[in-house]
């Protein structure tokens, strides 16, 4: 019992120091961009459990809704990368975050076209 009280303090101060750093390292611009993120994994999770106990009788409207918050996420992961980098790409903020719009609209217009 002792190892595992052990074990949870050392995991809990491990998150800690994890937090204290993300806060001191990371730009307010990819903390909101992180928050985002989060935002649409919960969106899409209440959306599948939704599917789970109600159903998903206009299986088109939760298979769009689905998709959109994933292919969003997705989307919003990659320009998060390409902001915390930009050596590697050798793109500007501007340019990445223009890309990152096209692309949704791309996703959205989809999402709308598959809603029938």
């Amino acid at each position: 019992m002792k190892a595992l009280s052990g074990f949870v303090s050392t995991l809990t101060d491990i998150a800690k120091s994890g937090f204290q750093q993300y806060k001191k390292v990371t730009p307010d611009r990819v903390k909101l961009l992180d928050l985002l993120v989060i935002f649409l994994g919960y969106t899409a999770v209440v959306q599948l459990l939704y599917c789970f106990i109600v159903g998903s009788f206009p299986f088109n409207s939760f298979l769009s809704g689905f998709i959109c918050c994933v292919g969003s996420m997705t989307l919003t992961i990659g320009l998060r990368v390409q902001l915390m980098d930009p050596e590697e790409f050798k793109i500007t903020a501007e340019r990445a975050f223009a890309d990152y719009l096209v692309c949704n609209l791309v996703l959205f217009l989809t999402v709308i076209n598959f809603l029938g």
